[in-house]
């Protein structure tokens, strides 16, 4: 039974310049540091055109985990040498389509998972009791993809450093 609890996927489009190292740090270290694990579900690199999915998950509680899914698509990548402070810098170049999707996983150790009475038992403590709880807990991880999408879009030199999700 799939347990999770899915908030829309934000879409961030771009081309031109920008520093794929600089992006990729700055993504994995803003997860890092809110004790978020980390896997790369897929990379496929078909020069110039590049596929990866990464995957950001983090126990909030003994009962729910946050998911965050972040897809990047980039087409025609190149490296190029651009003049930045009277200096050449390489930098890459491409057209990237980004996906950051959130979720919450809820009984994810499978602990309603034991007979058909415990399973019930959750089905309908999550549709009462706990639903403002599990409510709360996505619209947590739905504000933390806004300030990833924010930080990508600053990074990318789209928008100014104040967001109205914060």
């Amino acid at each position: 039974m799939d347990k999770s609890l899915k908030g829309d996927t934000t879409i961030l489009r771009y081309e031109g310049v920008f520093n794929w190292k600089d992006l990729y740090s700055m993504i994995t270290r803003w997860f890092y540091e809110r004790n978020f694990d980390f896997e790369e579900k897929l990379y496929k690199d078909k020069t110039p055109e590049i596929e990866i999915k990464w995957n950001f998950e983090r126990k909030a509680t003994g009962y729910v985990k946050y998911v965050v899914d972040i897809e990047f698509h980039f087409w025609n990548f190149q490296s190029v040498e651009v003049m930045k402070d009277n200096k050449k810098k390489k930098m890459d170049k491409a057209k990237i389509q980004m996906f950051i999707t959130p979720n919450i996983v809820s009984d994810y150790e499978g602990n309603f998972e034991k007979n058909p009475f415990t399973k019930k038992l959750e089905k309908l403590l999550n549709k009462t009791v706990l639903k403002i709880y599990l409510l709360t807990q996505i619209a947590k991880v739905i504000n933390m993809t806004y300030e990833v999408h924010r930080l990508t879009k600053e990074n990318l030199g789209l928008m100014t450093r104040y967001s109205g999700y914060k």
